[in-house]
């Protein structure tokens, strides 16, 4: 909090916070001697110098005062952060999520508890989210050094930092999806050093619970049930105490989301604009919205599931008269990803 109240420049945070130059000779310069240091003094200056880093561009943001798709002078909530923010309130007012917000319950509903914690004050939840966030990377990055050496670890972090930078100082779900991710990989990273069987299954419920805070890369869930499987199995052909712990796991962090989306939105759907998406891939990578370009007349089902089905119908069809659209929507979504590094992918055409 100490950087946030200090009169720092505003091009310095908003150079931590779209730079790169900027970023790298910090975590060289400042970062990689902080996490050399041994002992309680290493672990202090190296979380401190972690939260400074953390906190740099969410000063920035509010310094400048800075205006786009998510923030209106470097504060109030715009767009989808609008609707999180708005739902936040309307819960602790006894009320609840409406559609958009009921798509990721667990992060909105942190969100709401944070503003009740705060009393309202939007301005120290945000710092909170931060805080939360630059604690949680940092325990996976001491997880990895310990295992890996220094250098491995910065190099971690830099890359969570260059992805969460965009999202500081919104109230997005990147904020708790990215500190459960965090987490949840460090729990199973210390679990996978140890051999540990138990802690590992923890660590992958911690994760489905950060997948339902930001919906993402669901399929790595299987992936990891099948590795361990894989990886404990002994003599025999698999692990059948990975096995159904694993899958007993994921279910486990389904079964919470579903309760805490019950709770905030009887009616709500999690995860229900994966329908949009899906068929924007199936077209080749045109955005969420292009099934309302072709098929207005969806805005006309009544109810959100009804809607939701026939979309899902609409998607399964172009993929199967076009499977290769699909190939090409993924293809430009990982283009997408590489929108900020250093090089961008050539375009598929076919």
């Amino acid at each position: 909090m100490t950087i946030l109240t200090l009169p720092i420049p505003k091009e310095i945070g908003l150079a931590m916070r779209f730079g790169l130059v900027p970023v790298i000779l910090y975590v060289i310069f400042f970062l990689y001697q902080a996490f050399r240091l041994p002992g309680q003094i290493g672990r202090f200056t190296s979380f401190s110098l972690t939260l400074v880093l953390f906190a740099l561009p969410l000063s920035g943001v509010w310094n400048s005062g800075i205006s786009n798709n998510q923030l209106v002078g470097g504060l109030l909530p715009l767009s989808d952060t609008q609707s999180y923010y708005y739902d936040a309130q309307r819960l602790l007012e006894g009320q609840t999520f409406d559609s958009i917000s009921s798509r990721r319950p667990l992060a909105n509903g942190a969100l709401a508890t944070i503003l009740g914690v705060t009393h309202h004050n939007l301005q120290i939840t945000l710092a909170i989210l931060v805080l939360i966030t630059a604690l949680s990377c940092f325990l996976l990055i001491r997880e990895i050094q310990y295992s890996h050496g220094t250098i491995a670890g910065l190099v971690v972090l830099t890359i969570l930092f260059l992805f969460y930078r965009y999202f500081i100082g919104t109230t997005m779900t990147e904020n708790i999806g990215l500190s459960l991710g965090a987490v949840g990989f460090a729990i199973m990273w210390r679990g996978s050093g140890r051999k540990s069987i138990n802690m590992i299954l923890f660590g992958i419920f911690i994760l489905t619970l950060a997948l339902h805070a930001r919906s993402g890369a669901f399929l790595v869930l299987p992936a990891l049930v099948v590795w361990g499987s894989r990886a404990f199995r002994g003599h025999s052909l698999f692990s059948w105490h990975f096995l159904v712990g694993s899958i007993s796991m994921v279910f486990l962090g389904f079964v919470v989301n579903f309760i805490v989306l019950k709770v905030v939105n009887p009616d709500g759907i999690s995860n229900s604009n994966f329908s949009y998406t899906l068929y924007g891939l199936a077209d080749g990578g045109s955005g969420w919205k292009r099934v309302m370009r072709d098929h207005p007349e969806i805005e006309e089902i009544p109810g959100q599931l009804e809607k939701e089905q026939k979309i899902y119908q609409l998607a399964l069809e172009k993929i199967r008269l076009n499977p290769l659209g699909l190939v090409k929507g993924l293809w430009h979504g990982l283009s997408e990803y590489w929108e900020y590094s250093f090089f961008s992918l050539p375009n598929l055409t076919f």
